[in-house]
This record gives C-alpha cells, structure tokens and sequence, in this order.
C-alpha cells in the first residue's frame, strides 16, 4: 500500500471460505492510515461468502455504481 493508490472498494463476506474477512480487515486498515479514511470503502456483509451471488444483485451494484461515480467524476 502506497500513498498514490487508487480509491479502493472492498466488498467482503462474513462467512467467506476462501478468503478470511480479517484481511480484507487489515487491507482496509493499512489503506486509512497509509492514504487517508476516503480512499477505501470497505464493507462487511454478514450473511455472504465467497463470490456469492448477492454481490450481483441490485442493491450491490448501486452500491458499486455509486463508489464509480463518486471517484470517476
């Protein structure tokens, strides 16, 4: 993690097997401190694993669609 990263979304699964939340946790982490609180976005969903279809559906993409526009324009 550099100062000159772009910003970052990172959207998580609670139960996740492949990937553990806690280093998306500390990604997240490292990110504030190295760049500043408004360069990562990091969500922690609860009920989502891995690649689950949940991150497709509307309210996900609105949310992605949302992070785009607030750092693309």
């Amino acid at each position: 993690v550099t100062p000159d990263i772009p910003p970052t979304m990172i959207l998580q699964g609670y139960i996740d097997g492949i990937v553990a939340y806690q280093h998306s946790e500390l990604l997240a982490e490292k990110i504030r401190r190295v760049c500043g609180e408004d360069r990562v976005d990091y969500r922690l969903y609860p009920d989502r694993n891995h690649s689950d279809g949940a991150f497709l559906k509307e309210e996900s993409v609105r949310e992605i669609i949302a992070f785009f526009e607030k750092h693309l324009k």
